[in-house]
């Protein structure tokens, strides 16, 4: 039985005694400010990775004569299944069945990623990356100055404050001088958006000097800033992600390591593991990382992370 209207009810209800018949066109400088607000609510990295996502699904509907909009459920089906075929992981699947959701809902149309078949093979994807997952091994301080020898200032300076400060690799490539602030320790740097962060309210990171000149971030930074213009916009590292990614990879390569193992995630890993190793507490650790919350912490575990839980006795 449902409640029984009450005055406060009716007084909520408010309904004027005229409306027009026809509706009449809104501002368009009012429509142009509203345009640049719905923008806003998307972080730009994550505007262009949809822009990426959106072309590459529509190029292979092109190739295979399917219609991307509106996709049928078959369509997005079959499309996910040839982007796991691929080798893409589970990060890369979510973020294209988000795209390709918000397009169809941008053009006032349904998505198909609701239906129970896209559900059902998105399920089923999930699980089988799951099981061939390989986690990037960590680049701790042992590995870091392994890393040195042969590095340009450009790749110094990136290696070393990327471990430092724990940085995602779109964090340091966002990095701008306004965001460096030196102290007598080091740099305070602001992380102005981060992928916890959409909202962009800003985290601030710790990046103390090193007790070795060769591994100092500080040092490095300050060398590498000689390169850099002058003015609080400039960005600290004018490149992408790739790029990042692609010297660590090298700086591994020429250390003699499999470069497969690492990536630019690897020295966001090396902070954690090598922090957790020294003893300090999950929520110190993420004070300097970012993360929501200590659970997300565990995926930075290693298998040999396992001894350092264990007693040295066990009575044996």
């Amino acid at each position: 039985m449902g409640r029984k209207r009450t005055e406060f009810d009716e007084a909520l209800v408010v309904v004027p005694t005229s409306l027009p018949a026809i509706e009449q066109p809104l501002d368009p400088a009012l429509l142009a400010r509203l345009k640049t607000t719905r923008r806003q609510a998307v972080a730009e990295n994550t505007r262009r990775a949809y822009a990426t996502d959106w072309r590459v699904f529509v190029a292979w509907c092109a190739k295979q004569q399917r219609r991307p909009l509106p996709a049928s459920p078959e369509t997005l089906a079959a499309y996910l299944q040839t982007r796991v075929d691929d080798g893409a992981k589970v990060a890369t699947i979510d973020r294209a069945v988000t795209t390709i959701s918000r397009m169809h809902r941008l053009a006032d149309l349904a998505p198909p990623t609701q239906s129970a078949e896209v559900r059902e093979t998105l399920a089923a994807l999930r699980r089988s990356i799951g099981r061939r997952i390989r986690r990037v091994r960590p680049i701790t301080p042992d590995v870091l100055t392994k890393l040195m020898p042969g590095c340009t200032v450009r790749d110094r300076a990136v290696l070393l404050l990327g471990y430092a400060g724990a940085f995602r690799e779109a964090e340091l490539v966002a990095l701008r001088r306004g965001d460096l602030e030196r102290t007598s320790e080091g740099y305070v740097i602001v992380v102005a958006r981060s992928k916890t962060d959409q909202e962009g309210h800003g985290h601030a990171k710790a990046v103390r000097a090193g007790q070795r000149p060769e591994t100092c971030p500080v040092r490095a930074l300050e060398v590498w800033l000689t390169t850099r213009p002058l003015g609080p916009d400039v960005l600290v590292f004018p490149f992408t992600t790739r790029t990042v990614r692609n010297l660590v990879k090298a700086a591994v390569k020429r250390a003699g390591l499999d470069p497969t193992n690492y990536s630019g995630h690897s020295l966001r890993a090396g902070f954690v593991t090598e922090m957790r190793r020294r003893g300090y507490s999950d929520p110190a650790i993420i004070a300097q990382t970012g993360h929501r919350d200590g659970r997300m912490l565990g995926v930075y575990d290693r298998p040999e992370s396992a001894f350092t839980k264990l007693p040295d006795d066990i009575g044996l």
